[in-house]
């Protein structure tokens, strides 16, 4: 994967906005809310409606992403608005509305 000085966030990490055009493989495509709404569910592998590090690191690990840590602090950092240090689904749709891929 090339990457661009533009998509590296302020901490020299791969933005979480550049990580999910990546994971959803936007050619082109965009996604309703409804499948914004699946992949967020798909994501959450201990199904209790947030997004986890731990949840993020089994997909990057079952997906071969090779994300470091840092990575996935930055992608939660980036997306996580209420200072939980867990993504909500509203927080994910909102980061997915700053992407092509949301139409």
């Amino acid at each position: 994967m090339i990457i661009r000085q533009a998509e590296i966030g302020k901490e020299g990490m791969i933005t979480y906005t550049k990580q999910l055009v990546d994971l959803c493989g936007s050619q082109g495509a965009t996604y309703s809310y409804g499948e914004i709404k699946q992949a967020f569910q798909f994501l959450d592998n201990d199904y209790d409606d947030k997004l986890s590090a731990i949840d993020l690191q089994a997909i990057s690990k079952n997906y071969g992403l090779k994300l470091s840590p840092e990575d996935i602090d930055g992608m939660i950092t980036e997306a996580n608005r209420d200072g939980t240090g867990l993504i909500t689904l509203q927080e994910f749709i909102e980061v997915m509305q700053r992407t092509p891929l949301f139409n």
